[in-house]
């Protein structure tokens, strides 16, 4: 089953673009240490100061796996300073895909 997770980082303002890069580029350099692909989706908000990133994960991926991973748990760490709330996160099952010209 395919699964997509909505990651919502809501950073301090003073740590607003420290924060956007290190969510890009750290998550994106752990994925590949971890060998899995993902399509992800960085939207962000500059007036608020957030980031949302919608990762969708292939059907031989794991959500839970990726959790779990040291890779990402370093960046969490490196993270937390910079937030002004704790990261959100809401699974859901990929139930279709679609594109208009």
């Amino acid at each position: 089953m395919e699964e997509a997770v909505i990651y919502s980082h809501h950073f301090k303002p003073e740590n607003f673009a420290e924060g956007l890069k290190l969510v890009e580029a750290g998550f994106t350099n752990a994925h590949l240490k971890l060998g899995q692909t993902r399509h992800n989706y960085f939207l962000i908000n500059a007036e608020t100061h957030d980031v949302v990133v919608v990762s969708f994960f292939g059907k031989d991926e794991s959500v839970d796996e990726w959790h779990a991973f040291v890779g990402r748990s370093e960046v969490m760490k490196k993270l937390e300073p910079m937030r002004r709330s704790p990261l959100a996160l809401t699974r859901f099952n990929v139930d279709a895909i679609t594109t208009t010209p």
